[in-house]
């Protein structure tokens, strides 16, 4: 009886340990809720001068350049179908699609929209914060966006400002790791400035619809996600 009862612990301890090995150490951590990402802020935009500030206009100003528009574009329903390499410079991305900044996904056909208050939709008979259930699919989304940054900013510093992501992205700029980010309803900044250089520069995302956050996130509202509000580089001296 006692070799039973061993062997029943044994497993259990196993069974156990396996779940643990499974957990996505960044998107399944809730200890983890940002990487390289700049302390939230008041929201306010550097201008170069008071004239241009009491307008409130970023659009008019030399340190700002929008990044909105359309991004290259791949969906798939699982990170590991996303290409390992999509964020080098040397990936051809010329078969990917091209999809709108901000927009959802569900909306524009990728993916299904839910709207639900309870149960958790991923994770509905037994949840088990912070796992994401390995059984379900798990949105992914890369995105491309290359710019050229403007002359006038060379000896300046240079940041990205995400206005929202859901539900947490990881970030690449000219096929380097820059860092990562959760909090899907907030602003997420960086400072590219080691990154970035003269000329033509390539910034890719990696974005997930589930993880650990979303157990908090879980509300009477629309379940979307994607690059959901205004992105833009801006420089300051």
């Amino acid at each position: 009886m006692k070799k039973i009862l061993l062997a029943i612990v044994v497993v259990c301890m196993s069974v156990s340990v396996a779940a643990q090995v499974q957990l996505d150490p960044l998107f399944e951590n809730p200890a983890v809720q940002e990487i390289n990402r700049l302390p939230m802020r008041t929201n306010y935009f550097p201008y170069e001068n008071e004239a241009l500030a009491a307008k409130g206009d970023t659009t008019k100003s030399s340190r700002y350049l929008s990044i909105n528009g359309m991004w290259k574009f791949l969906w798939v329903k699982s990170p590991s179908l996303l290409p390992k390499d999509f964020y080098t410079l040397q990936y051809n991305a010329t078969g990917w699609g091209e999809f709108p900044v901000p927009a959802n996904w569900e909306f524009k056909g990728f993916g299904v929209p839910i709207y639900t208050n309870i149960p958790y939709e991923f994770s509905p008979k037994h949840p088990n914060p912070p796992d994401i259930p390995d059984s379900i699919d798990q949105p992914t989304a890369g995105y491309r966006k290359s710019f050229v940054l403007p002359v006038q900013w060379q000896g300046m510093k240079v940041y990205l400002h995400l206005g929202a992501v859901k539900s947490a992205f990881r970030l690449y700029v000219n096929g380097k790791e820059v860092g990562l980010g959760k909090d899907s309803k907030l602003e997420s900044e960086f400072d590219l400035t080691k990154y970035v250089m003269q000329g033509d520069n390539l910034i890719a995302m990696e974005v997930r619809r589930w993880t650990d956050g979303s157990y908090l996130e879980c509300q009477d509202m629309w379940r979307l996600s994607g690059i959901t509000r205004d992105c833009y580089l801006y420089a300051r001296p």
